[in-house]
């Protein structure tokens, strides 16, 4: 697998900016009332099918670069919070055989604009609101009625562009900027903890995700914590008539994360994971590979 660094050089030369704080320190979600934050998030991923092992892949490949700023708004005595969203900038691409396809917003709309150009306006205009719990988990996306109705309306507006805009997706973004892959709370340099989540694969199964992650480094005023993710396929005792059989190949990843212990929240994150999936269904057979990285950093 293609890493995202060698760790360990990483860490020695994060190690050298201060000692060592040599005690517990706080993960924390970095929820303060009227905060704001900005973040450049970058996503992409490339995916390989084929029919046999041996046969010649088709590719897809999607790439998306956003620039958002969050404000927190609310936080109450649990320390649960409610977040504004705005985007200062948009790119996504995507590709497969018919060709590539790809659009920028700079949040400064074209008034003579048309097809998916017309969206950036309602883009622009837009603050989306979600919350946050206490353990940095983000969901319940709201102000996105209009967004969501200028996308359905638009030609051309595919979901393989602007599927980032997914709740879901959102929220498995936004959760990683404040959870600390759930590692908020009091912690010291060797500690390790595990985040778990799981992906259906309706009546097929599913895919559950680990990230083991581990306080490398504890500094006066930044967290290194490096994690490796493992994939786990869970499939029913007893399947039923017309359910795809899937198993999986070899599959991992690696996330390499800094985090604020001053004021909390997410200073850099970078993650990569590769999946192998091999489904079959009749005669019919499909086998995956795909590879994902998410890079978010505060800026």
């Amino acid at each position: 697998m293609n890493r995202i660094c060698t760790a360990t050089a990483v860490l020695a030369g994060m190690a050298m900016a201060t000692p060592s704080l040599g005690e517990k320190i706080e993960l924390a979600t970095g929820l303060i009332k009227g905060r704001q934050m900005t973040y450049e998030i970058n996503q992409s991923w490339e995916i390989e099918q084929r029919d046999t092992p041996q046969a010649e892949p088709r590719t897809f490949e999607s790439e998306v670069t956003a620039m958002v700023t969050l404000k927190v708004v609310e936080v109450d005595d649990e320390g649960n919070a409610r977040v504004q969203c705005r985007f200062k900038s948009f790119s996504t691409r995507y590709e497969d055989q018919s060709g590539p396809t790809s659009l920028a917003f700079d949040m400064k709309p074209d008034k003579d604009a048309t097809g998916v150009a017309t969206l950036e306006k309602p883009l622009a205009e837009t603050t989306f609101i979600f919350t946050v719990d206490a353990s940095g988990k983000a969901e319940n996306f709201t102000g996105m009625d209009e967004f969501f109705a200028a996308l359905s309306q638009t030609e051309g507006a595919t979901p393989e562009l602007f599927g980032f805009f997914r709740p879901n997706m959102m929220g498995d973004v936004f959760t990683q900027v404040f959870s600390c892959d759930g590692g908020v709370g009091m912690r010291e340099t060797g500690d390790t903890w595990q985040d778990t989540r799981r992906i259906q694969f309706g009546s097929a199964g599913a895919i559950e995700v680990s990230t083991n992650s581990t306080l490398d480094i504890a500094q006066d005023d930044f967290a290194a914590i490096t994690g490796t993710t493992n994939f786990d396929l869970y499939i029913p005792r007893q399947r039923g008539e017309n359910v795809p059989v899937i198993s999986l190949g070899q599959s991992g990843g690696e996330v390499l994360t800094r985090w604020d212990t001053k004021n909390g929240g997410l200073i850099s994150r970078a993650a990569n994971h590769e999946v192998n999936i091999d489904g079959t269904m009749g005669d019919m057979r499909t086998v995956q590979w795909q590879r994902a990285e998410t890079r978010i950093e505060r800026k």
